[in-house]
């Protein structure tokens, strides 16, 4: 299916939309969170949460690249899980300094 069908889909807001996003990108967008983060777990919840985000953000938002869309928003979804992991780490070391 073409880029213009699925959003298409995600403006009727079909459940099939997210279907053929990850037909067509699922690997795509696993291959960038893969390249942030180290953990599988959390290679595969910045994936899960690319899908979210997309269907959050069509509509209102028509991208004229779905490609690069989703790129954009599985990278930023993959550095969001980086930093909450980066500052759980830092919180749990001032607090053994703490005790």
């Amino acid at each position: 299916m073409n880029d213009e069908k699925i959003i298409e889909l995600f403006f009727h807001r079909d459940e099939q939309a997210i279907r053929e996003s990850i037909t067509a990108y699922g690997a795509y967008c696993r291959t960038i969170a893969a390249g942030i983060l180290n953990d599988p777990a959390d290679i595969e919840e910045a994936v899960a949460d690319t899908w979210l985000a997309i269907w959050d953000a069509i509509p209102p938002n028509r991208p004229q690249y779905l490609r690069l869309f989703l790129g954009r928003i599985a990278r930023n979804c993959a550095i969001s899980i980086l930093r909450k992991g980066n500052a759980q780490s830092r919180g749990s070391g001032q607090a053994v300094l703490a005790l």
